[in-house]
């Protein structure tokens, strides 16, 4: 299963270098999302594929892969964009050589989303975000429809919020995604507690 780990605000400049080398430790696949002044030092520093949490004006596409980028996330539930937005950024981010994860919030962005043709779509029910609930137990149904709408294209299913054991990373595998995303259970604990969670999952990996 692929690692998406989305440091959001919660680890910035040294502690997110610190924390990119545990995840290296245990998962070289691994690909990180952190905050512009940090993409050079993380990309500089480790061999992860490191993304832009968004693009903005100032820290576009062109900007965000001379830093190091290897892509970018693209509406998350932080930082939504209209679909024409999406649509742009998404097309700039292909022209820069960058790949591009779409966060969706529910099935109707999902189907409008797929039509763009991105690398990945994470779908993410915005209830569950931080809380500890994970989508792959309270909207499993709606997971297997969103595996379900992606079939046949080459656009890669992922699945994200409130993902935070093991057992949700192994349902979110037998609903059909290829990939979890995953924020507060890795960078919003003690580095013992992430560490755990990474060896858990480099286990099931194996």
């Amino acid at each position: 299963m692929l690692l998406i780990a989305n440091f959001k605000n919660y680890k910035k400049g040294k502690n997110a270098l610190k924390l990119a080398k545990l995840i290296q430790k245990y998962n070289k696949q691994a690909l990180v999302g952190v905050q512009f002044q940090d993409i050079k030092l993380v990309s500089s520093n480790t061999n992860l594929k490191v993304y832009s949490q968004q693009l903005t004006k100032e820290f576009n596409a062109k900007k965000v892969k001379f830093l190091g980028a290897h892509g970018t996330f693209l509406n998350h539930s932080a930082y939504k964009l209209g679909l024409n937005d999406i649509k742009k950024l998404n097309n700039k981010s292909k022209q820069a050589g960058l790949k591009v994860i779409v966060f969706a919030a529910n099935l109707n962005e999902v189907k409008q989303i797929k039509k763009l043709k991105p690398n990945y779509i994470a779908y993410e029910d915005p209830k569950l975000i931080g809380t500890g609930k994970s989508i792959t137990k309270y909207k499993g149904k709606n997971v297997e429809k969103f595996v379900r709408l992606l079939k046949g294209t080459k656009i890669i299913p992922v699945c994200g919020a409130g993902i935070s054991s093991i057992d949700d990373v192994k349902q979110a595998k037998k609903l059909g995604c290829k990939g979890v995303a995953i924020a507060s259970a890795i960078a919003n604990v003690k580095e013992k507690e992430a560490e755990e969670f990474l060896k858990e999952i480099k286990s099931f990996n194996e």
